[in-house]
């Protein structure tokens, strides 16, 4: 190509290899992007999202205020009412986070599925290590508790009396039965576990009888009946741990040693069984779950 300046013709200028760098874009880092830039780049693009998932997320479904776990398998509702529909069914023993209560009714979540749940059907609890979970799994496996929906009470206790002993041919008999309860003080509400011992076919019981232990390693309890005189064979004694040094020995005593015998005075004289080693643990765990709740 010719450029004419007047009269006389000259040649174009060549251009610099500069110059024909810099019309194609290869001058001062102006190159195509690699493949590895493109997913360099897709990657920070991921990673914000990611973020503004974890930010978001939390605003979506609400702040944790606690942690729990069901002690039944029972049905998560979209609403606190009985009558709503089931979102998802949660098994015994699963965790869930806390997010809200409200009156009776608390909404929990699991794998990032909430739901409503009645308050009697889970315990909360503050996981810090897990033998937290190992414990509340035994205390599951021998207490339960029941909701009366009448009276809006929960009652918790062992899911079923323990017989030292029983021969139904002759009626004769004796079992322990153990419960969560308050019991009322003119200084306050205190909580205590109800023992119930039944004598099967051993007469009346006076409101003055005694129940002497034995422990295994040597120690003795003695418990005096605080229930009303009855002929049904019911000796009732309420342990209250926190109400005075005498009820925290007892409570240590029972929640640490085995009992060997228990012998129990009614109005023919005197019942008596021996615990096996396993009797014994089961009475132990359970009062050790029970002054948990």
């Amino acid at each position: 190509m010719t450029t004419n300046a007047g009269n006389k013709t000259h040649p174009a200028p060549t251009p610099t290899r500069d110059e024909t760098a810099h019309r194609h874009g290869h001058l001062n880092n102006e190159t195509k992007p690699t493949q590895s830039d493109e997913k360099g780049d897709k990657m920070k693009l991921f990673g914000i999202s990611l973020a503004l998932c974890l930010l978001i997320t939390p605003l979506l479904l609400g702040d944790v205020i606690g942690t729990g776990y069901v002690m039944s398998d029972v049905g998560l509702r979209s609403q606190p009412e009985v009558a709503d529909s089931f979102v998802f069914i949660l098994s015994k023993w699963d965790t869930v986070q806390i997010v809200e209560e409200r009156d009776d009714w608390i909404l929990v979540r699991r794998e990032a599925k909430e739901g409503w749940i009645e308050e009697f059907s889970m315990r909360i609890i503050e996981i810090t290590d897990p033998a937290t979970i190992v414990q509340d799994s035994i205390c599951g496996e021998i207490i339960s508790s029941d909701y009366d929906r009448v009276t809006g009470i929960t009652k918790t206790g062992m899911s079923e009396p323990l017989w030292i002993a029983r021969d139904e041919d002759k009626g004769e008999g004796m079992a322990i039965h153990l419960f969560a309860q308050e019991v009322k003080f003119p200084v306050g509400v205190y909580s205590a576990i109800s023992i119930t011992i039944g004598i099967m076919g051993g007469g009346c019981i006076d409101d003055d009888d005694k129940a002497f232990i034995l422990f295994r390693d040597g120690s003795r309890l003695e418990l005096k009946n605080e229930g009303d005189f009855n002929c049904d064979g019911i000796f009732k004694y309420s342990l209250i741990p926190a109400f005075s040094s005498k009820g925290a020995e007892r409570f240590k005593l029972l929640s640490s040693k085995e009992i060997e015998i228990l012998r129990v005075w009614t109005s023919t004289g005197s019942v008596e069984e021996e615990f096996t080693p396993e009797q014994s643990k089961i009475v132990m765990t359970a009062i050790d779950c029970l002054s948990k709740y």
